[in-house]
């Protein structure tokens, strides 16, 4: 004898005749709950979306403590999923990296020497030598990044650092100055 886990019917105190979980008054008065949040969201999303957002800004410590939470439990699926959708998005990310190089290109100044290059160039060989000896991998960032919403710093050594991927990843292109 079955058992709706929904009302607790059976099968013997019904005519309804159960399905996996429930009865089917049960699966139809949970089918027609489902249409109408969905035909509400559709109706309201605008409304949704600020509101979550409002959300968001309220309590911005919990939601930064939230993402680094599971990005730490989820590394693997993460970066399994980053790696899916590069492979299946290459035009998306050529065309990235190329406004990148441009931006790059432009955010180095006339006054640029060799010096500054070999300053670079020594920064990143230092990262890789850091990520091998503490086997955490490490970024070179731009303090002030070169395309940010409220500044943009240039490609020079002294607005560059070494920090590890996890925080260069989570600051995206923001400024923390």
């Amino acid at each position: 004898m079955k058992e709706c886990k929904i009302c607790g019917c059976t099968s013997r105190t019904s005519r309804k005749i159960i399905r996996k979980n429930g009865c089917i008054s049960c699966i139809d008065r949970l089918n027609r709950s489902i249409e109408t949040t969905k035909k509400y969201k559709k109706e309201n999303s605008e409304k949704i979306s600020s509101g979550l957002k409002a959300w968001r800004n309220k309590n911005k410590e919990y939601v930064v403590s939230y993402r680094i939470k599971y990005r730490e439990i989820n590394t693997l699926k993460l970066r399994e999923a980053k790696k899916n959708y590069r492979l299946n998005n290459k035009e998306k990310i050529n065309a990235l990296n190329a406004k990148r190089r441009a931006s790059k290109i432009k955010r180095i100044p006339s006054w640029f020497t060799e010096s500054d290059k070999l300053q670079i160039e020594a920064l990143y060989s230092s990262s890789i030598r850091i990520s091998k000896c503490l086997e955490v991998q490490h970024h070179i960032d731009h303090i002030i990044p070169l395309n940010g919403k409220l500044v943009s710093g240039l490609h020079i050594p002294s607005n560059l650092q070494i920090i590890p991927e996890f925080y260069n990843l989570s600051k995206h292109n923001s400024f923390i100055g």
